[in-house]
């Protein structure tokens, strides 16, 4: 949100940012608006230079992963409109260059907006030739004039437009009115036309072969708001400093830590960290409903570009809280989205990683089941049901990052023909004061998909999301998921989806933090972090879902991940030639057609014990891709079993041991 000191708009189109620094008095904005989309053209792209292609897809800067897919050779190019920004993309009208979402990035009708930086080289006809298009509504260059464009039923040109020159252009439905800018300053103004729900592809650069434009895009942020919150300082002219919510994590039952990034300054800026049981919104002290704690970032020194990490303490257990950033430079201010999370009540902590003690739980009686018997073990409720009852307490790992339902018992005894059910998100964890044997089956494996619908992640699955640090404390309601139809599975690692082409296929799903793409069965990786380079196993995470794959309309669901299951004993574990302890990955099931979605990952499995003996089965395999033709998902990777014991010994072989 700009402030300005209120210069003539003849004088503020062409003041220059540096300029513009100079001469500016201080007071508060009050719009706000919510970023659907930001395309930075290049800065957030691995690997991208000046001259390159672009790669393919091109990231959202957004937390909500709009990535869009290549059509033609774009290129990175050093040429940008402002300071703050290092690389714009360069669109050849001749190349048929442009980026591509196979739906629509918003069904919004009224109260939306779309935003860039634009540099027009050429304009060779009268043509409508897109700027940025949400099929039925957009900017785009007609007759030489900047236009905007309304389901083809409304066009209004307005300004002509300066070839060879970065201009500011924005496209505003404010409450019925459809507003234009250029450099910050409304040129155009219509009430006449309302814009039908927007049903197709969204498009940068062109929209066919014969509407591409021939220049230069920087900046692209597609954004909505509350009906008359809008406000002109919420364009991003000149350049705001940029800030980012991410999620909090570790969150405890009376601390947490809140992330975020501070992605732009634009000069000596300043970051607040807002929390508290209530949304403030843009409220801050001083102000009706602001919010209850707002805290000077590292003690108010100036921050670089980085992440940001704020420890807060004294929260209530069992409770909701909200938070964001708040950045401030001279002449601009920014907020971040707001995120939620909530403590929990009651629990422990592991005592070595992500191995629990026994100990520090209550034991209940030995849990003994015979042949016939049988319980469910509800990870999120805490409770067992059936042949035996009992309760369990939530656990933590010691960074925060891993939560999991946690039972403890004097001794477990899983007799052949006795069954075990889990339910729940979070994964399980079975602690014992005594011996522990295991001869039949727990399983916490991700499902298959149905058809176009996508399979679900066991008990314990990934509940992060591609791009994002991992974090199941606690895990989303879609962790560890297959992608829907078109889209990335869920999970740090999750598939992702080889839009471009006929055949858009989904890839399988990663462990650790790499999941495959699809497309004809191959395709690149995803690049992703390294979340386990040590032996020891610091944190059990769960695995990742598959991509989708085809269309939004026609189109198949990714399988799911495998969960998470800990075992841990002061005495004996023995898993028996009856028994089996599995976190596989679901299996894409083929439906026929040319689209084949992602398996999912296999998930993780940690024993720790005095001794263990495996006489039957440990395993956390990927799941299976059909190799039906056409169909060329991606196989899911294999996931993580640990060994911890006190004295060396011998196992079989275990299938997979990974």
């Amino acid at each position: 949100m700009l402030r300005t000191t209120g210069r003539t708009p003849a004088e503020r189109i062409c003041v220059l940012v540096a300029v513009l620094l100079l001469n500016v008095m201080a007071h508060d904005a009050r719009g706000v608006v919510d970023t659907l989309a930001w395309y930075r053209m290049g800065e957030d792209d691995p690997g991208a230079a000046s001259g390159n292609t672009a790669n393919d897809p091109m990231e959202d800067s957004s937390i909500n992963g709009m990535d869009v897919w290549r059509t033609g050779t774009p290129s990175y190019t050093n040429d940008t409109p402002v300071g703050g920004t290092t690389l714009a993309m360069d669109f050849e009208a001749d190349n048929n260059d442009r980026f591509t979402r196979y739906d629509e990035l918003t069904t919004a009708t009224d109260n939306f907006g779309m935003e860039a930086w634009v540099k027009i080289e050429s304009h060779p006809d009268a043509a409508y030739r897109y700027i940025v298009h949400n099929n039925k509504w957009g900017i785009g260059v007609q007759n030489g004039n900047f236009a905007t464009h309304f389901d083809n039923r409304f066009i209004l040109e307005h300004v002509a437009v300066p070839l060879g020159t970065w201009i500011h252009v924005a496209m505003v439905r404010d409450n019925g009115d459809n507003r234009f800018f250029t450099n910050g300053v409304e040129v155009a103004f219509a009430n006449d036309s309302t814009p039908v729900v927007p049903a197709g592809n969204f498009c940068i650069g062109g929209y066919t072969d014969s509407n591409d434009i021939d220049g230069m895009i920087d900046e692209l942020r597609v954004f909505t708001f509350n009906t008359g919150e809008f406000e002109v300082s919420d364009l991003l002219y000149p350049v705001v400093p940029r800030v980012q919510t991410t999620r909090a994590m570790p969150v405890l039952e009376t601390s947490a830590t809140l992330n975020g990034t501070l992605y732009e300054t634009n000069g000596a800026t300043y970051v607040w960290a807002a929390y508290g049981p209530t949304d403030g919104k843009t409220n801050k002290p001083g102000m009706g409903g602001a919010w209850s704690n707002f805290v000077a970032y590292a003690g108010g020194a100036q921050q670089a570009v980085g992440a940001l990490t704020h420890e807060v303490t004294g929260l209530d257990s069992g409770t909701r809280y909200y938070f964001r950033f708040y950045a401030s430079n001279a002449t601009w201010d920014a907020w971040s989205s707001t995120v939620s999370f909530t403590t929990p009540s009651g629990g422990i902590v592991a005592e070595d990683g992500t191995i629990f003690n026994p100990r520090d739980v209550t034991a209940q009686s030995a849990l003994v089941l015979t042949s016939g018997e049988s319980i469910t073990i509800d990870t999120d409720a805490l409770a067992i049901t059936g042949d035996y009852t009992g309760t369990g307490t939530n656990g933590y790992s010691q960074s925060g990052l891993v939560r999991m339902g946690v039972f403890g018992f004097d001794s477990i005894d899983l007799q052949s023909g006795s069954t075990v059910t889990v339910t729940g998100n979070q994964g399980l964890a079975l602690l014992s004061l005594g011996d522990v044997t295991i001869a039949t089956t727990i399983r916490v494996d991700g499902t298959n998909n149905v058809g176009g619908i996508r399979g679900q992640g066991g008990p314990g699955a990934e509940g992060g999301a591609r791009h994002y640090v991992y974090s199941s404390a606690p895990p989303g309601a879609t962790r560890g998921d297959g992608g829907n139809k078109m889209f990335e599975g869920v999970g740090y690692g999750g598939g992702g989806v080889d839009a471009a082409g006929a055949n858009r296929s989904g890839g399988g799903g990663g462990y650790g933090g790499v999941g495959g793409s699809g497309g004809g069965g191959g395709g690149t990786n995803y690049p992703g972090t390294d979340l386990e380079t040590a032996a020891k196993l610091v944190d059990l995470y769960g695995g990742s879902g598959g991509g989708g794959a085809g269309t939004a309309a026609n189109g198949r669901g990714g399988a799911g991940a495998g969960g998470t299951i800990q075992i841990t004993t002061r005495g004996a574990l023995t898993v028996a030639a009856t028994g089996s302890l599995e976190a596989n990955g679901g299996t894409f099931i083929s439906q026929g057609g040319q689209w084949g979605a992602g398996a999912g990952s296999g998930g993780g499995i940690l024993l720790a014990a005095q001794t263990i003996t495996v006489d039957g089965t440990v395993e956390a395999t990927g799941g299976n891709a059909t190799d039906a033709a056409n169909e060329g998902g991606g196989g899911g990777g294999g996931g993580r079993v640990a060994f911890y014991s006190r004295t060396d010994w011998g196992i079989p072989m275990v299938s997979p041991y990974t």
